[in-house]
């Protein structure tokens, strides 16, 4: 089983992520999380948070489609290693929407991100972490360089990815703007996560 868990930078993603692995501990269940910088392990010799560090500069220096077009392959990348039979649960952190939708409040077309869809293995659920403007501001006080490209265009970042996940299946949409315990409680009930764990 495939989830994408998406929503806005400081939306929390992260957090509600590792609540799902504890939760999944819990219960005997499997469950891997995966993201976008999972592919940075291509570069075996440099270490990856000094890789991520300098690919954050390289970011900001792209053109909307050409940096659109590194991250899809980045994406890819992340993806195609993983056995997904071999978890209960595989998890896609952020996923084309999150990404697909700064991008394109930077000037690149949807269209080209809906092109990607094909390359991926759709996901069965997407938890999407719907916050406020005020709420992400108030949590990501640290910002890359990547992320303070589009940071003053919160307002549109929000429209894009509400647009971009309107247009998928199977969209699981949560509170974000509660305390993580609150989130997490919609996830487990609205998501039905192991719920067929008796």
């Amino acid at each position: 089983m495939k989830w994408v868990v998406t929503g806005l930078d400081g939306s929390g993603k992260d957090t509600q992520i590792q609540n799902i692995i504890n939760y999944g501990k819990s219960k005997n269940k499997t469950v891997l999380s995966y993201s976008i910088w999972d592919s940075l392990q291509l570069f075996a010799a440099i270490p990856q948070t000094e890789m991520k560090n300098t690919l954050d500069i390289f970011l900001t220096k792209m053109t909307p489609q050409a940096r659109s077009l590194f991250l899809q392959s980045m994406l890819m990348e992340s993806e195609k290693k993983i056995d997904f039979a071999a978890y209960d649960l595989v998890i896609f952190n952020a996923g084309l929407p999150k990404y697909a939708a700064s991008e394109h409040s930077l000037g690149c077309p949807l269209s080209l991100w809906f092109a990607m869809e094909t390359h991926f293995k759709y996901p069965d659920k997407t938890i999407f972490l719907k916050c406020s403007v005020d709420t992400v501001k108030s949590r990501k006080t640290d910002l890359s360089s990547y992320e303070k490209l589009f940071w003053d265009r919160l307002d549109t970042y929000k429209e894009n990815l509400e647009h971009y996940i309107s247009q998928l299946e199977n969209v699981i949409e949560i509170n974000g703007d509660l305390e993580a315990p609150k989130v997490f409680e919609q996830i487990r009930v609205k998501a039905e996560l192991f719920a067929d764990d008796v």
